[in-house]
């Protein structure tokens, strides 16, 4: 059962140059919650400034997006995300040498940029050996309803005079079907097969002069034509199937060595680019929560929750980075 925890509020008066380095330590030991000096009317006949959000907080959610962009392209073979999964990890601490912020962006710009263009290279490469691997399995879908007919894509095409559809419709609506198209014409050939037991595949051929009256009966009856994919069109079953597979064997073969190369990339990366997301974090908490000041001249004035057991580790951190 959770219990509530007793606050007690805390107040300091930071030196200017000894704002960050007071933040950074109270981030580090997660023990203060910070609130709205504007808000707070003991303080208010002070007069202070408020502290406007700076372009570092703005710059630092940009290259953070960049850099988590660049972690969630990292893709498991399973096509999971392990941005989860380095995030569960530890960050490798290392020791950082106080720089300004500006320092900073360029060198995460320098280190980000090469990495960058890898990973959205090969990212965008597998988004398109998906839609592709999507095209092959319709294309293998639609030879395969073919095949219930006994025609193949190249049966279907070519003439002069004649219009051969095939598609799918209602099985209960086949009867209705056949005897509105003897209404229109007895020169036609219709043949079916069950698809499922709902629907059949029917091929229907006719003279092209009678295909806008007979499309007008196909719609009435629900009749779903299949489009042939480009890839297979004007071929023989075994060939399109043929076809079919050693595409299929292709891409899959691509994808796998693109994969590989993503995680050859993540083992190089992968610290690197969480310790800089960890500094970007930092320099985004940092200006954030300036605003959260009262500002005079040369002071800043801190005012949070603590718990009421932990007063004295926050006054003794604020105290000791303030030195």
């Amino acid at each position: 059962m959770l219990k509530p925890v007793r606050m007690k509020k805390l107040s300091a008066v930071i030196l200017e140059e000894k704002k960050d380095d007071v933040l950074r330590e109270l981030k580090e030991r997660g023990i203060i919650q910070l609130i709205d000096t504007s808000n707070i009317n003991e303080f208010r006949y002070l007069e202070l400034s408020s502290v406007p959000s700076s372009w570092v907080r703005a710059r630092a959610s940009e290259y953070l997006a960049r850099v988590d962009n660049i972690l969630e392209t990292f893709k498991s073979d399973k096509g999971s995300s392990i941005l989860g999964n380095f995030l569960e990890e530890k960050v490798e601490k290392i020791q950082v040498l106080e720089t300004s912020p500006s320092s900073l962006f360029e060198e995460v710009e320098d280190r980000l940029r090469g990495v960058a263009d890898r990973t959205a290279k090969i990212s965008s490469r597998l988004e398109s050996i998906k839609k592709e691997k999507e095209e092959l399995d319709n294309a293998r879908a639609t030879l395969s309803i073919l095949q219930k007919l006994g025609v193949a894509p190249k049966d279907l095409e070519g003439y002069r005079l004649l219009r051969v559809q095939v598609g799918i419709i209602p099985s209960k609506e086949f009867k209705n079907l056949e005897k509105d198209i003897e209404e229109i014409t007895k020169d036609y050939l219709l043949y079916s097969s069950e698809l499922d037991n709902r629907n059949s595949v029917v091929l229907l051929t006719f003279f092209k002069e009678h295909e806008a009256e007979i499309t007008k009966i196909l719609r009435i009856h629900r009749f779903e034509e299949i489009q042939i994919p480009s890839r297979i069109r004007g071929y023989g079953s075994e060939e399109a199937s043929s076809k079919i597979e050693s595409e299929v064997a292709g891409v899959e073969k691509e994808e796998k060595g693109l994969l590989e190369e993503l995680w050859e990339i993540a083992a190089k990366e992968k610290n690197k680019l969480l310790q800089i997301r960890e500094l970007l974090k930092v320099e985004e908490f940092l200006d954030g929560a300036s605003t959260l000041f009262g500002k005079t001249a040369k002071t800043y004035v801190l005012n949070g929750w603590v718990p009421s057991s932990q007063v004295d580790e926050a006054v003794d951190t604020i105290q000791k980075s303030s030195d």
